[in-house]
């Protein structure tokens, strides 16, 4: 796995397979499940 990868899931990305297994049209519903069990984040402040 490249050290890039690695500091993206450090920081709290998603991992998933490569190949992803299902259709990729599947891939929006399985990114906002796997979303929903991480804990909240702050929102960061409007710049305006």
């Amino acid at each position: 796995m490249p050290e890039g990868n690695k500091l993206l899931l450090q920081r709290g990305a998603l991992a998933f397979s490569h190949p992803f297994k299902d259709p990729p049209v599947k891939l929006p519903d399985w990114m906002k499940e796997k979303s929903a069990s991480l804990p909240s984040q702050p929102s960061q402040p409007n710049l305006f």
